[in-house]
Order: C-alpha cells, then structure tokens, then sequence
C-alpha cells in the first residue's frame, strides 16, 4: 500500500485545526485582559492607605498580582501548547515553533519557569504569615534571601529543561505533531519544543529514557516539596493563632488573611498542579490524550484569572469595597461633599506647602464605605497638583508632536515624487498641510503654558489670555482637515467619470481654490455672522466646550462631517471597483489606468478614513461624556477645570496620534506611495548593499500549514530586525566608540573611591584591600577597551564572530604587540580580573569580621603585609594555577572558551559570589552584636573600630548584593549562549558579547557609587571629616569626596535608592 503524500497530511490538518485555534487564541486573549483587569484592581486594593494594617504583607500580594499578569500577557503572547500521547509528553508555543533557535528556546524555557514562579511566592507568603514579627523587622534582608532563593530554583527549572531539550533529536513526537496540529518535525530547522518521552525510539536503541525520567523527578520533587512545606506552614499557623491570646479583631484579621492565602495556594494546586501530574502520568497508560492536554493546558492559564478573583473575594475589606463600588455605580454615586477641600472644587492654585495639615489626617478617619471614591478623588487631586507644579505636560506634547510630524512630513514630500494626478496631489498636499497645522497649533498651545503664572496646565477656556483664539485657530485646521478628507474622496470618484480626458487633463485651479477656501474660511465665515455659535461649536470639539449651550450642535455636526466621508470613500471604493470592470478591454490604457489609480487610492484611504473617524470619535465622545457630567454634577460652567484639562490632554493626544496614523498608514497601504517614501529613507539602500555575514544559503523548505495560521507572529518581523541591526553594526564602528564611552563614565566612580579611601581615616589593610579592589575593577574596564580597540583592525567588520575570533590571521600585524594581542588572551585577562575583584570581595567581607576579634590592639596595628600580600598573589593568579581554572576564567569572563566545562565555571563563580553575599550577610550581625557586647566594657579605640567595621560592612552590603545580581545577569547571558550555542553561530555572537559587557561594565558605577554613598566615613563632606578629625586629635588630611557628586548624573535607580535607605543620615 502506497504512503499518503504530506501535503494531503498538511491540506487536511489545515481544515480541521484552524476552527480549534481560533478559539484557543481567543481564549488565551480574553483571559488575558481578564487577569490584567483582575489583578490591577488587587493591585489598587492592596496599595491602598485604607489597608497599611496589611504591613510588609503587601509587597508579597503585589508581587503575586504582578507575575499573575506576567504569566496571562506571556501566555497570550506565546499561545502555549501540550501534546500528550503514549509515554511522553510535549510542550510547545504555536508563536515560537518556527522563531529561531536562540528566540523559540529561551521562550519555552520561560513559559515552564513562570509555570513554578507562583508555588516558589506562595512558599514565601505562607513563611510570612508563619514568623510575620521576625520578618517584619528584617523585612529587606528576608526580601535579598528570597531572591536568591528563586534564582536558585529558576536555575534548577532550566537546568530539567536542558536535559529534556537534548531528546529533541529522536523526533518521538513527528507522527502526532503533524496529524493533530500539522508541524513536520522532519524540516530544517526544526520547530521548537520540549519534549519528555519515557522510552526511546527503535532508531536510539529502546528502553527507558533515564534523562526524562530524572528530569520529571526533579519537577515533581520541586512541586511537592513546596506543596508539603506550605500544608505544614499552615498547619503550624493555625496551630498558633488557637494557642496565642489575641483580640478579636486581631484574631479575625489574622484568619480572614490565612483563609485568603489557603484559596490562593488551592487555586494553583487544581488549575496548574493536578493538571501537570495528569499531563505527566497519563502518557505512562501507553495510550494518547491529545484532547486532554489541550485542557490541562487551558487550565493553567485560566488560573492568573481566578486567583485575583478568589483573593478578593476571600478578604472581608477587598469584597466590600467592590460590593460598595457596585453599589454607587448602581445609585448614581455619592454627592460631593462641599466641604472637602479637593483639586476639583478648590479656587486659585496653591502651592504644596501652603496645603493645610489637617485634610491629611482627616483622611484617616474615611468610613470604610467611602474609601474607594475618596481615595480615587486624592490620588486624582494629587496627581494634579504635580502636573500644574511641575512641567511635565509641555515637553511631554513637544516630543509626541515632534514624533507625528516625521510620517506628515515623509508623506507630503512623497506626494510631490508620486505619480499622481495634480488635483489629487494637490489635496493631499494641503491636507497634510492641515494635518501639520494641529501639530503646531498643539505646540502653541504647550509654549503658551510655560509663561502661565498659575501653573503648567489651563485654568479654562479664557486662561491664558490668548488662548482662545489659538483655539479657534484648532478648530479651524480640524475642519480643514475632515474637509480635505471629503474632497479627496469626491474627487478619486469625479476622476472615473471621463477617465481618459481626465488622466490627459491639468490642475483644476479654479475648483481646488475655491474648495481650500472653503476648507480654510469656514469657521471665520460663520464666525463673522453668528460669532457665539460657530465660536463654541469649534472650541468644544477642539477643547470639550467654551459654552456649554452648543456641545451637542458641534458634536453633531463634526460627526455628521467624518462619517459623511467614510461613507463617501467606501461608495467610491465599490464604483470605482465596478467602473474598472465595466470598461475593462472597452476603453484605452490610459483610461483604465486612472480608474484602477483612483481604486487603489480609494483603497488605500479606507482604513485611513476609518481609523480616523474611531480615533477622533473616541476624542469626541470623551469631551461629550465630560460635558455630559459636568451638567449633571457641577451644574453649568464656564471654566474648564484642570481636572477636565487631564481629559482634554487624551484629546490632543488623540489627534496628534492621529496625524501620525493617518499619513502612515496611507503610505503603507497605497504603493506608489509607499515606494516613493522608500526612496526617501536610507533604509532601503543600507539593506540593499549590506550583505549578511556567516549565513549560508538554505534550500527552501515547504511552507506549514500552522505558520500561515500564525501569520502574525514575530518570527519574521524580529528575524528581519536582528539580521538588519547585526549588519549595521558589523560594517559601521557604532559598539567601538559606545564601549569606549561606557567604560570612561564606570571609571568615574571607580576612581573616586579609589581616591578617597587614600585620605579617609580606614585601617591600612582594610585600606588595601579596597585599593586593589578598585584596580581589578579599572582593569576590567581597561580589558574591555582592548577587546574593543582590537576591533578597529578586524578585516570581517566592527564586532566579533566568536571566542576566538578576531585571532591571529584575521588581525591586522600592525606591531608585534599586537600580534599577541589575540582575543582569546584578553579574555583570559579579562576572566583573572573578573576573579581577583570577587576574591578582593570576599576578603574585605573576611576583614571586617577579623578586626573585631581584638579591636583594641587591631586599631593601633599597623598593615599586615605578609598576608596582605599573600592574598593579593592568591587573587591575581588565581586564574594561571591550572588549566582547568583557565577554562573556567575564559567562561566567565568571555561566553565560552571550551565548552567541555562551562557548567562547571558557571556554577563555580556563582558560589563564590553568593557565598561572599551570605558570609558579608552574617558579617554585619556578628559586628553589630559584637559592638553591643562590649559597649560599656571597652576603651573607645575598641568601640570606634567595632562600630567602623559595622559601618564598612552595612555600606558594603548593598555593593555585594548589586554586584551579585549584575554579575547573575551577565552569567545568565554567557549561560544562554553556552546553551544555544549549538543553534546559532555568526554575528548574532555579537549581541551576546555586548550585553555581556554592558552588564559587567554598568555595574561599577552602581557598586562603586553605592559604596561612596553609604559608608558616611567615605561620603561625609570635607569640612565635616575635618571637624571630626580635629576633634579626635587626628592630622589626616581632608578626603577629596567632592567628585561623587557629580557620579550622580550617570548613576541608576538602585544606587540612589540604596544610598537613601542604608545611609542613616539620608535617610
């Protein structure tokens, strides 16, 4: 019997898969935007003042609503599947299974940590709510541990995925993959997916598949000892609320939130881990369930919808307030109290200092019933106040004006380099000339509100002075706008009448004039008649409303204009249609070609005029809305108040969004257009003489019927992306001169402290130990300059091609110091400096600990140079002990050297510095309890070291845990190539390479600054180290700290955090 053809296979599977993934799409996208609507609401629930009787507990409620809505945008993003069938198992995303290797890996493995991430916070919630007092006063410590701990166990998730990845050669799951969701696993390269098969194929051998099999253990080991440990905890935790003597409402609050907890640890177990041991054991039947794992797997991704939900419901305060907030919306709200002193109601501006003290404490006393308005009222009040403090809005518009004026501009020029008729060049031209015209017009606007003494926002119509007549010059090029649009469309239909008089004809002058003034003049004839009327018809829709006695005359109207041209165009598009094909082989060429110019422009203008008409009838029904509620609530005014300014902020943004839309969806629509905009840009030619390096040709492989489902994914459009970027970069010095700039700002801070520890009075071997610290730090940076340098003299472009490679006969033999100067060499200095500022790490951690053992003679001691220098020889050749330590050193500090033992090296370094963190951690407890045990029984040279030592270690705290997690970051990186190395090769090397380096050289400005910041010794200002000197009968010289300051400008988020959080006097 002959075989069936695979493309009956395919043709099909086609029929019968597309009805069932258009309904699992649709499914994934609604509980996506259910989850994100859920868990932002439990979001606004918890961070509410009203609950601060939740304490520390709501950062672990936030973080769990985060990764909820984490987990449903991925999930929809990805749209992930399972294949169960007779002993084994896949996993799959219809979105990643034709992306890249070094894409579609990383997102599977992503997809399966995320599947653990909630059971690894629920484990802490549940250790909370066991030791909450302990927790609550070593909450940030607890909070670095916790990290840790979840890196650890993500590290251990991905290692099971790396062994279950390597089965992916046996092709186990071709005969199921391309039956039930037609993927030919038999195609290079192959669909990405993990596969867990329990036995191997006849063509491997048989037998059992012991790498699955540990694989899966290791999974259910990690699910069960987290399902044990939380039973347990909450086993314990009833156990203490019955014995301990509370009150009631304590006693009440402390069971409303274990019972809370118990429905989110329930949840997860039965919608993701019944469905994973299902999903697992199932296949060990020997029979398939390909149904049954296209459930489980809904399943999983229906629980981040019905976790907030639960959560919610399960706590009395939560499930009041949304019952309260049924309520209002059900009885019309609550009426404003006129006595509350809010933004919304209150007369000229004041300044935030001038606000009176007691509306903040009377907020406390808000019923639990009205919280939800009053709170939302404040959050609105004072995210007003800021925005007419500050000048936040002006730029804000300057930049998105600035940004939708590229695509009018690029439009109007490619209209004069188009094939287009002069009466249709000519209307386009003046429409984006109006379209032009609401982009400054907006800018004006803005400019007016930097001069306004009031503030940065309008105080109404009338203030400023000028305002109303600019916005009366709005509605002007509004209404020339929507004009321009209808004449565009009446003339593609007036041009089919007579098409071949008409192709041959010129400009209309007379008609086009008359139609611009009329386009033009219309608001000031009208004006000039019935100035009140057309005056507040144009204000309202620009600006909501001027008086409100016309609002619905203008909306009207303006409506009728808009729709009147959508309907217009798509009657054009159909006569237009329909006059092709009845002249078609009757009339010249010339005829037909205008006829079918003026359907593709019909064409092309459709969505423009749609798309325009939803964005400016959205802008629109928000002003009416307002204007609606204005006559019901605040009665009729006049005034727009700067509550309804944050409204008419959506407004322009609307229109300025819709400039931008609707000149750049015109030139991709409509081809003539779009290849004249092409021609304009330099895009097209760098991609047309750039020619990819390292990737060979490729047979062409027949197109899956899945893909052509999933036209929409980002495999092409990222493939496209990364494959333009990567030849930009190879054939332009762009990473050169950045790594250069990189390194000389890391330097700053770097320099700074290794200048003030010099003259900031420190022991001499603590002295030391930062110095040489500092110098493996500038080293590195100066390693990463030779790395970079050495690419000026590559032949085969500006950024590597691997590990080895510049090597020596690609490198241009300028000298013979650059015949050594080989890559593979500067990766190995740059791995022994990597190691010496760990090891330094760890020996000012082991310092700080020895000078308390005996302070009273550590303090007057002098450097203790053997060790010292013993220890400095251990860090500097740490790396040149072994060869197996060389490999190592060149993992880590460069990818990959030999990838015999990058796991190795990877694990190794990571214990070194996480051990650095923990052993610095018990570091600062041991000094503090040693400084309590000897107060009052020790000399004060004793007590002064003991407590200088608690400093050091407490400054150089968050330096060890933001160097950790800089240094994770850049492993995880060498970790991912490492990984995927095998599936990609070539420039895409280069990115891997720079993100390395960026992360290892932008940590040095956070370490480095942090530590300046926070040691006061080192961050105390001159005069006052001076003053403390003098006192103590000291001759040191004055520290030169000033430089610090200025690290400030390129220091990030983490290190001025840190710096106000550990720095006492800060703080």
């Amino acid at each position: 019997m002959t075989s069936v053809p695979l493309w009956v296979h395919q043709v099909r599977v086609f029929y019968l898969i597309y009805d069932r993934f258009k309904i699992f799409q649709n499914l994934l996208y609604a509980f996506a935007l259910v989850s994100l609507a859920a868990n932002a609401f439990l979001i606004y629930l918890v961070t509410h003042p009203f609950n601060r009787n939740l304490g520390n507990y709501r950062v672990l409620l936030c973080t769990f609503a985060t990764v909820d809505i984490a987990i449903s945008l991925f999930h929809a993003a990805i749209l992930p599947e399972y294949a169960v069938i007779e002993y084994g198992f896949a996993v799959f995303a219809y979105n990643a299974l034709y992306l890249p290797s070094y894409i579609g890996n990383p997102l599977v493995v992503a997809y399966i940590v995320l599947f653990y991430e909630p059971f690894i916070l629920l484990t802490f919630h549940f250790f909370y709510r066991l030791l909450p007092e302990a927790l609550r006063a070593n909450f940030k410590r607890g909070i670095a541990i916790a990290v840790v701990i979840n890196v650890a166990m993500s590290m251990t998730i991905m290692i099971e995925v790396w062994i279950s990845l390597k089965d992916n050669v046996e092709n186990y799951f071709a005969d199921v993959m391309l039956r039930e969701y037609g993927v030919n696993l038999n195609t290079e390269p192959k669909p990405i997916l993990d596969p867990v098969q329990y036995v191997h194929t006849a063509g491997f051998g048989g037998g059992l598949n012991w790498d699955s099999i540990v694989a899966m253990n290791i999974c259910g080991a990690i699910g069960a000892f987290t399902i044990v440990f939380n039973a347990s905890c909450g086993f314990v935790i009833v156990k203490r609320i019955n014995r301990i003597h509370l009150s009631i409402a304590s006693r009440a609050l402390h069971i409303q939130l274990l019972r809370a907890l118990v429905i989110q640890f329930v949840v997860p177990i039965a919608l993701c881990v019944m469905p994973f041991f299902i999903s697992m054991g199932l296949p060990l039947t020997g029979r398939p369930f390909v149904l049954v794992g296209n459930i489980m797997c809904l399943f999983v991704s229906f629980f981040p919808v019905l976790d907030p939900i639960c959560m919610i419901l399960a706590y009395s305060k939560f499930r009041h307030v949304l019952l309260e907030g049924f309520r209002r919306i059900i009885l019309s709200g609550v009426p404003t109290d006129p006595t509350t002193s809010t933004f919304l109601n209150s007369a000229p501006l004041t300044s935030p200092s001038a606000m009176p003290q007691h509306d903040c404490v009377a907020l406390r006393f808000i019923p639990e019933s009205q919280f939800l308005s009053t709170g939302m009222s404040t959050f609105i009040d004072a995210l007003l106040d800021f925005i007419v403090h500050y000048p936040v809005l002006p730029p804000f518009f300057f930049l998105l004006c600035s940004i939708c004026a590229v695509p009018v501009i690029l439009l109007l020029v490619a209209t004069q380099k188009c094939a287009l008729h002069s009466n249709c060049r000519y209307l386009i031209t003046f429409w984006c000339i109006s379209l032009l015209g609401i982009l400054a017009n907006t800018c004006q606007l803005q400019i007016q509100m930097l001069f306004y003494d009031k503030g940065f926002v309008p105080r109404g119509v009338s203030e400023p002075t000028l305002r109303r007549y600019f916005l009366a010059i709005h509605s002007m090029a509004y209404a020339s706008s929507s004009c321009f649009e209808m004449f565009i469309a009446v003339e593609r239909i007036r041009s089919t009448f007579q098409p071949q008089e008409y192709h041959e004809s010129r400009a209309s002058w007379e008609v086009l004039l008359v139609l611009t003034i009329i386009a033009v003049r219309k608001e000031q004839k009208a004006d000039n008649e019935n100035g009140q009327l057309q005056y507040s018809r144009g204000a309202y829709v620009g600006f909501l409303i001027y008086l409100n006695g016309h609002h619905f005359t203008g909306f009207i109207i303006y409506n009728a204009i808009d729709l009147s041209t959508l309907v217009t165009n798509t009657l054009g598009i159909w006569y237009c249609k329909k006059r092709y094909m009845m002249i078609y082989g009757k009339a010249s060429l010339n005829a037909r070609y205008q006829v079918n110019e003026a359907y593709e422009m019909a064409r092309a203008m459709h969505p423009v005029y749609f798309g325009s008409f939803l964005l400016k009838a959205v802008g629109m029904a928000i002003a009416y809305s307002y204007g609606f509620m204005m006559k019901l609530i605040n009665g009729p005014v006049f005034a727009l108040l700067d509550s309804g300014y944050f409204i008419i902020n959506r407004i322009f943004s609307g229109h300025s969004i819709n400039c931008a839309y609707a000149s750049g969806f015109l030139m991709r629509t409509h081809k003539s257009l779009r290849k004249a905009a092409l021609n304009l840009l330099p895009w097209k030619s760098i991609s047309t003489c750039l020619k990819t390096l390292g990737n060979e040709p490729k047979a062409p492989s027949e197109e899956q019927p899945l893909s052509r489902i999933c036209k929409l994914n980002l495999a092409t459009n990222m493939t496209s992306f990364v494959d333009q970027l990567l030849d930009f970069l190879v054939h332009y010095p762009v990473l050169p001169p950045v790594f250069f700039v990189i390194c000389f700002v890391c330097a700053i801070p770097v320099i700074t402290v290794l200048a003030a520890t010099q003259r900031c009075p420190l022991h001499p071997n603590c002295r030391y130990l930062i110095t040489f610290w500092c110098i493996s730090l500038l080293g590195i940076l100066a390693n990463t300059c030779q790395l970079q340098f050495q690419m000026f003299f590559y032949d085969k472009g500006y950024v590597p091609r691997g590990v080895v490679e510049p090597g020596e006969s690609n490198c241009l033999k300028m000298s013979k110091i650059f015949l050594q100067a080989l890559r593979p060499q500067f990766l190995v200095i740059h791995s022994m400096a990597y190691a010496s500022s760990s090891c330094f790490e760890m020996f000012i951690a082991f310092e700080r600990i020895r000078s308390t053992f005996q302070p009273q003679y550590y303090h007057v001691s002098r450097a203790n140079w053997a060790v010292l220098i013993l220890l400095t020889l251990f860090a500097v050749n740490i790396e040149l002990s072994s060869k197996l330590r060389y490999l190592f050193g060149v993992f880590i500090g460069c990818l990959v050297y030999l990838s015999d033992h990058h796991f190795i090296g990877f694990m190794f370094y990571y214990i070194i510095d996480l051990s650095t963190l923990l052993k610095h951690s018990l570091g600062i407890w041991y000094c503090k309890r040693r400084y309590k045990l000897i107060y009052g029984k020790a000399s004060l040279n004793a007590r002064y070291q003991v407590n200088e030592a608690y400093e050091m270690a407490r400054a150089m705290h968050p330096v060890y845990f933001g160097s950790f997690l800089f240094k994770a970051a850049g492993m995880a990186i060498a970790y991912s190539y490492v990984f995927l190395m095998k599936q990609f090769n070539g420039p895409i090397y280069a990115l891997m390479d720079t993100g390395y380096f960026a992360a290892s050289s932008a940590h040095y400005i956070s370490l480095n600054d942090t530590a300046v910041s926070s040691f006061h010794t080192l961050s105390r200002r001159p005069s006052e180290r001076a003053r403390e000197c003098a006192q103590n009968g000291t001759a040191l010289k004055q520290a030169l700290i000033v430089l610090h300051k200025k690290v400030h400008a390129v220091n990030c988020a983490y290190a001025s955090g840190c710096l106000m959080r550990t720095h006492k006097s800060l703080q």
